[in-house]
């Protein structure tokens, strides 16, 4: 027996690479390892996706994904080089490293915003985290040592409401009063599925809480010696990412499946869309173009809070705990701005607007909750309106009108002056009128169509992504383009690529070189003038914008790697 297991630890030994060295395979691609948290779901759906769709392979890796479970150590993984990268679930992952002394670094974080939650029933009377202040709350044993010490430091919270949280919702479902933490994507979906009743959901992270989720960490090895294949990685993971939230995560999500039999389509698709509604990856204005960032500032609020209550010490290399040298690589190159200037003025807008913005949701709960009263108080009484108008006054939902005032016609914008458009009129007074204006100025062309029957097909109705379709609206914008913005010589359709010759743009097709019939319909472009990534035209004095990107779901099968038109489609009058 013991020869036996002598031979087979030889065979082992035998069979590791040398350290610093990746395996290729017949393929030329280079092997990597990527261990998760826990088993396969739609939390690591992105990963999962960018397997399935072939991306890490384009960019010459070929990856397995690890399954985590309760046993799986991913720090220890990437200490050991047992793997080259692993999931950190939130951001005391890699501070525990730096503390312990145990290498490696968090080089993306998909979460911006950590999904942990607090829930309580719809009925209940809590509106905000400041209601369940000396409550009684369920929370994990862990948690303790975690986000329960930003809620005593910020909302002063006390040990004593702790209560244990079981694996069961049964304590909770049976106590309409109960409080207790969760899983954005996992608890309120459970609570529905055995209850029928949606939670009160309270996300930590849209009151402050600091911490990133599921970030990538990579062993020291691979940084220091492979730091290309960290950039492959961290690239085609992004992609991944926009493709599985973004658009059709289908293949992601059977591949999931296949590794998890225990996971369905219905629990997937639900937790897709909270990651999208809560906006844990992106945001709907860049819709995926901030996807993995991670900022110096975010990782010093989180620090300081947490040494102050004692998790980690004062003077903790904070900064060892991750690098930025393989994202925040997009927006600012071409600019003057540096990278620490742009993300200080972020920091300070942030800061300046939030408590604003906080004081402002708290008035608006504040006057709801006085007239859900004051409608309760009359259940079944002849409704007044005399009386409603004076108690909406009073709580001041209701306001005296202003002085009378003129809008001058001195500076005023070239959209309400000169330029002929359909006009987005507006009161100034309703803020969410304003923002729904300004968000309605630009559209993507490719979205739009696809989504209305102007483009006719048999499929216009089906909810997964149709090809032909989409074939079907590159088709239609290129001959608008042919019709408004023509090219000398030659059509839009099947161009080769753009690019920026002493200021003029030129547009590449079998070989040849053309330029506009109109070169002044041409605007500017952003990015490398060889190799733009967009492109901006103008007809009538509306823009359009040639969004230029070949890694992109809806650029697959376009030779000049355009993935979307960005059209202004209208005028906005305040």
């Amino acid at each position: 027996m013991i020869k036996k297991l002598l031979v087979i630890f030889m065979l082992a030994l035998c069979s590791c690479s040398e350290e610093g060295e990746n395996i290729s395979t017949e393929d030329n691609l280079i092997e990597i390892t990527f261990a998760t948290d826990w088993k396969a779901q739609a939390e690591q759906g992105g990963f999962y996706q960018a397997l399935a769709a072939g991306l890490y392979e384009k960019n010459g890796l070929k990856v397995k994904i690890i399954q985590g479970s309760a046993n799986v150590n991913v720090p220890r993984l990437i200490a050991s080089n047992s793997v080259e990268f692993g999931i950190g679930s939130n951001s005391f992952i890699p501070l525990n490293m730096v503390a312990n002394k145990i290498p490696g670094k968090a080089v993306m974080a998909i979460f911006q915003k950590d999904p942990q939650i607090i829930m309580t029933h719809p009925d209940s009377d809590i509106r905000n985290l400041k209601d369940m202040r000396d409550l009684p709350i369920m929370i994990s044993d862990a948690s303790i040592g975690a986000f329960w010490l930003w809620l005593k430091s910020k909302y002063d919270f006390k040990d004593n409401q702790i209560r244990k949280k079981t694996f069961s919702l049964a304590p909770f479902l049976s106590n309409k009063s109960s409080i207790q933490q969760g899983y954005l994507t996992s608890e309120p979906f459970l609570v529905e599925r055995e209850a029928g009743f949606t939670p009160r959901v309270f996300l930590l992270a849209d009151y402050g809480y600091p911490s990133y989720g599921a970030m990538v960490l990579a062993s020291s090895n691979v940084l220091k010696n492979n730091p290309e294949i960290v950039k492959a990685f961290v690239d085609a993971s992004i992609e991944g990412w926009r493709q599985y939230i973004y658009d059709d995560p289908s293949l992601g999500n059977e591949l999931i499946m296949l590794e998890n039999n225990e996971m369905k389509e219905d629990i997937l698709l639900q937790a897709i869309k909270k990651i999208r509604n809560y906006e844990l990856v992106s945001n709907e204005i860049s819709k995926g173009l901030d996807i993995g960032l991670m900022t110096d500032i975010k990782w010093e609020s989180f620090f300081k809070t947490m040494s102050i209550n004692g998790v980690y010490e004062k003077d903790l290399e904070w900064r060892e705990s991750f690098t930025l040298d393989f994202i925040n690589k997009e927006l600012l190159p071409g600019t003057s701005i540096t990278k620490n200037r742009f993300w200080k003025g972020f920091n300070d807008t942030v800061h300046y607007l939030s408590p604003k913005n906080k004081k402002l949701i708290e008035t608006r709960e504040k006057i709801q909750k006085s007239i859900d009263t004051f409608h309760l108080d009359r259940k079944g009484k002849k409704f007044n309106f005399n009386e409603y108008k004076i108690f909406l006054k009073k709580i001041g939902y209701l306001k005296k009108s202003g002085k009378n005032f003129k809008i001058q016609t001195k500076n005023v914008d070239k959209e309400i002056s000169s330029i002929c458009g359909p006009q987005l009129v507006c009161p100034v007074s309703n803020e969410r009128f304003l923002l729904n204006a300004a968000n309605a100025r630009w559209v993507s062309l490719y979205d739009s169509l696809y989504g209305t029957n102007i483009i006719e097909s048999e499929e216009g109705g089906s909810e997964r992504y149709d090809p032909n379709r989409g074939q079907e609206v590159i088709k239609y914008v290129r001959e608008f383009f042919d019709r408004y913005i023509p090219i000398d010589g030659t059509s839009w359709k099947n161009i080769a690529g753009l690019k920026i010759d002493k200021k003029n743009l030129i547009i590449l097709k079998d070989d040849y070189e053309y330029k506009l019939k109109n070169e002044d319909k041409f605007v500017g472009h952003r990015g490398d003038a060889k190799k733009p990534s967009a492109i901006i035209l103008k007809n009538n004095n509306l823009h359009f914008e040639i969004i230029i990107n070949p890694r992109a779901f809806s650029a697959a099968h376009d030779i000049a790697g355009i993935s979307d038109v960005i059209a202004e489609s209208a005028l906005t009058t305040i």
